[in-house]
């Protein structure tokens, strides 16, 4: 019993202040877990799969996602044949961060001028350009296909949707013109992130001889593709996510997702720009080309592929992609 004077025992009060702080370290605690349990999550849900190098080859599964129709893997395959069998060169360039990159040049004897073409992400040259690419030197152009940084067998560790490759775009640009001189017509050609790479790029401002940008599928911001992926797999609270996302590409790539966008370079970008979509496209919205097209102040065309999903508009209606990139091609030609 409690003393007559009604005072509370020092051990008491003392048992009191004990619970009340064990009580306390057990909620921080819970509340660390919490967060360590988050940041794990996001790291492996979105910043390992997605900016880290992919490994092991495309199964199954991933062909009859891409491709859907098997004509169109078929095709794809036959031309890569073709690429393979060919008399092309392998190039090297050292980035601005100190990687190698590596690209192949098919030279063409009449030699209409270069078209570089930039992949997608977690792609290859051939799987995004080999119909493509053929379809270009059939028509007397030399192709110029490089691996983006973190695929295939350009070095890098981190791929930066666009950010860091921006600065490699540029860089094949000048190479080719150290190579061969600025009296070639160049023309970039990029499909998805590659496509988000090459307009980023124009943001340094192509040299003259670069005549224009064919910009198919492309998105317009690494936050806003990412937030775009997630709401459409319904992953909670997007915008936390994307917003911690950054912590680990600023902490482990060295680049922010808030960093650059295409709408910063179309703002400024003089060179003309083909925009292709296909209003199919689940993954990258046709809306994202389709803000790239409003913002864009050059001379500028669009091309809606209907029912074409993503980076197969080629292949989904080759009249129409071929005859507008043909018109593209004849308009902006320099005549020398």
């Amino acid at each position: 019993m409690f003393p007559l004077d009604n005072t509370i025992p020092l051990c008491y009060t003392f048992t009191m202040k004990s619970s009340w702080i064990m009580k306390l370290c057990l909620a921080l605690a819970g509340i660390f877990v919490v967060l360590l349990l988050y940041f794990i999550a996001v790291y492996f849900v979105l910043f390992k799969p997605n900016f880290t190098r992919k490994t092991g080859p495309y199964t199954e599964k991933n062909n009859q996602q891409h491709w859907v129709n098997k004509a169109y893997e078929e095709r794809c395959v036959a031309d890569t044949a073709w690429w393979e069998a060919s008399d092309r060169e392998r190039f090297e360039i050292t980035s601005r961060d100190g990687l190698k990159l590596v690209a192949y040049y098919l030279a063409h004897e009449k030699h209409k001028g270069i078209v570089l073409m930039m992949h997608g992400f977690h792609s290859t040259p051939m799987r995004d350009f080999a119909s493509i690419a053929r379809w270009y030197y059939e028509q007397g152009y030399s192709i110029c296909l490089p691996y983006q940084r973190t695929h295939g067998e350009s070095e890098g560790e981190y791929l930066t949707f666009g950010v860091k490759e921006r600065f490699d775009a540029y860089d094949w640009v000048q190479e080719l013109n150290e190579r061969y001189g600025m009296e070639n017509d160049i023309w970039v050609h990029g499909i998805s992130m590659g496509c988000a790479t090459v307009l980023m790029a124009s943001g340094f401002d192509y040299p003259f001889n670069v005549r224009g940008i064919i910009a198919d599928c492309g998105f317009t911001s690494p936050t806003e593709i990412m937030l775009a992926v997630m709401k459409s797999q319904h992953i909670p609270f997007p915008n936390l996510v994307v917003k911690t996302g950054d912590i680990f590409t600023r902490q482990l790539a060295d680049f922010s997702l808030y960093e650059y966008d295409t709408y910063k370079a179309l703002l400024t970008n003089e060179t003309p720009v083909l925009f292709i979509h296909g209003t199919a496209d689940t993954f990258v919205p046709a809306f994202m080309t389709l803000s790239n097209f409003e913002v864009c102040r050059a001379p500028k065309e669009l091309v809606l592929v209907d029912g074409g999903l993503h980076a197969i508009s080629f292949y989904k209606d080759e009249e129409l992609y071929t005859s507008r990139l043909q018109a593209f091609l004849n308009a902006y030609t320099l005549i020398r």
